[in-house]
């Protein structure tokens, strides 16, 4: 009779080669959906100095100033539990949330998906370890080099990307200014001409006086309003 021991990958574990394989600032949060975010806390520190000779190897994730990064992270905690606490946004539904420290490099990064997507710390790539829970989406990283990178790897398991609907985005922040993408899927930008009016007393003021964008007709790309500039004018002190 012979005997087969069953073993789900799920139950292993995979050694890391070295020590500082990979980095321990994660977050979890049980849902039945599961949004997994790759988010910069630290900086990696490197075994080698930057050339062209030797392999850059990263050595672990340091923590410098955690503060700056800090409201990305509770943005992301303060969304979820909004979502949570409104039922009509998902009914029956809680959503949960993985969040892993990007460590400012494309690729811990990647090492994070692959720990999302599989539900352990150790990479366990094609399983998952969710045992009620489902990876419905990935938020990535705001500099190119890693969300590139992000972005290509979702894509294999067909996950969709946010980028493809920018295009359509269109609305203004709260001071007014006018947010949207061009056909590229750039940002539009602009430029505020400013004047930089020098009293008597030498103290500056700066006037806003024009504007100049790119993105529009060439017959709109240049504003300048006239009567908001200043010419100097003896100063006489009320």
């Amino acid at each position: 009779m012979r005997v087969y021991a069953i073993v789900s990958r799920c139950q292993t574990t995979i050694l890391a080669h070295e020590k500082g394989y990979y980095t321990d600032q994660s977050y979890f949060l049980e849902g039945d959906l599961i949004l997994g975010g790759i988010i910069k806390i630290s900086y990696p520190a490197w075994k080698t100095s930057l050339n062209f000779r030797n392999t850059n190897e990263i050595e672990s994730c340091r923590k410098v100033d955690p503060f700056s990064y800090l409201r990305h992270l509770l943005t992301f905690f303060i969304a979820i539990e909004e979502i949570n606490q409104n039922a009509e946004i998902l009914p029956n539904i809680t959503l949960g949330l993985h969040i892993i420290d990007s460590c400012s490099d494309a690729w811990f990064s990647l090492c994070g998906i692959l720990s999302i997507l599989s539900g352990k710390k150790e990479l366990v790539p094609g399983y998952t370890c969710y045992p009620k829970s489902h990876v419905v989406g990935f938020i990535g990283r705001l500099p190119s080099l890693a969300s590139h990178a992000v972005a290509r790897l979702t894509g294999i398991y067909r996950y969709p990307q946010l980028n493809q609907y920018l295009k359509e985005v269109h609305f203004k922040d709260p001071d007014g200014r006018e947010i949207f993408f061009d056909d590229k899927r750039h940002v539009a930008t602009y430029y505020d001409i400013m004047q930089v009016f020098q009293f008597p007393n030498l103290t500056t003021a700066w006037i806003h006086v024009g504007r100049f964008k790119p993105s529009a007709p060439k017959d709109k790309q240049l504003f300048v309003n006239l009567t908001a500039i200043r010419w100097k004018t003896p100063f006489n002190q009320a």
